[in-house]
């Protein structure tokens, strides 16, 4: 074995203990019953681990908005309607604006709480 050989496999030994240290290598056979999650979950942990809660973001013009719901329609045509509260913020031009402001055919950017039950709710109604 050439000295160079010996290299390259002294370089590849020490990434694999490397990565095994760091977690990365295969992982083991484990005895616990907890469930596994999935990485497809629509929450991620930050780096403080806490969930961050990933908001939905839809573009569209409004078609109907009441003091209770917020309905938009896309530009590939999909209706969404959304869910107002007292929490909902309005945003207009970097200002902070108010659900009057809000009018049938304007341009909006909706982002919204997903809800396991009904309409998602609305956290920021931006006017474009």
């Amino acid at each position: 074995m050439t000295q160079h050989t010996r290299g390259i496999g002294m370089a590849v030994a020490s990434a694999v203990l490397m990565l095994t240290l760091a977690g990365c290598g295969t992982p083991a056979a484990s005895n616990s019953t907890a469930p596994q999650t999935s990485s497809s979950a629509s929450a991620t942990k930050s780096h403080h681990g806490h969930k961050k809660h990933r908001l939905l973001r839809v573009h569209g013009s409004v078609t109907q908005v009441t003091a209770q719901s917020l309905s938009i329609n896309t530009k590939k045509g999909k209706t969404f309607t959304f869910t107002l509260t007292a929490k909902t913020k309005y945003r207009m031009k970097k200002a902070t604006s108010s659900l009057t402001a809000v009018k049938t055919g304007l341009k909006v950017v909706v982002a919204a709480r997903r809800s396991k039950t009904g309409n998602p709710t609305a956290v920021i109604v931006r006017i474009l």
